[in-house]
């Protein structure tokens, strides 16, 4: 089983954008630092995706399925791998946790991730600003500037 040729298209600008956008983060009150990739059916992606991070950010990166993910309480940010978990009950979750969002897929934003990203003439961070609000997480003013925003 695999993500469709787009979605794992998308899949790769995102870790290739992720680094960036968490570089950006000026102020969150999540004090902690542990980043998560979280997966619910495919497992590889998600260990591909944290290898990549890794070396990227320079820290350890966790993989997590879903529901293990849910009983985590020290998660400071979370790359979402697969489509499908753009749910309800996982945007209320990282929102009452504050734990910062970030999906590469289609809609992603609109669904209530905190981050994402367009592709139009060219590919932008996408910012969901209402989920960010509520999670006192702040973006460095250049960077606030240049990516579309959602609200």
């Amino acid at each position: 089983m695999a993500l469709n040729q787009r979605d794992e298209a998308l899949l790769w600008i995102g870790v290739e954008l992720y680094p960036g956008l968490i570089q950006s983060i000026e102020y969150s009150p999540n004090p902690h630092q542990t980043h998560a990739v979280v997966y619910q059916r495919y497992p590889r992606y998600a260990n591909i995706v944290a290898q990549q991070l890794e070396k990227f950010l320079r820290q350890p990166i966790a993989v997590l399925r879903y529901d293990s993910f849910l009983q985590q309480p020290d998660v400071y940010a979370a790359f979402l791998v697969e489509p499908e978990l753009h749910s309800k009950a996982l945007v209320e979750w990282t929102r009452q946790r504050q734990i910062f969002t970030f999906s590469p897929f289609a809609d992603a934003v609109s669904a209530g991730i905190d981050s994402g990203f367009l592709i139009k003439e060219q590919v932008k961070p996408q910012l969901n600003v209402g989920q960010l609000r509520q999670k006192s997480i702040e973006f460095k003013p250049f960077f606030f500037k240049i990516a579309e925003h959602y609200d």
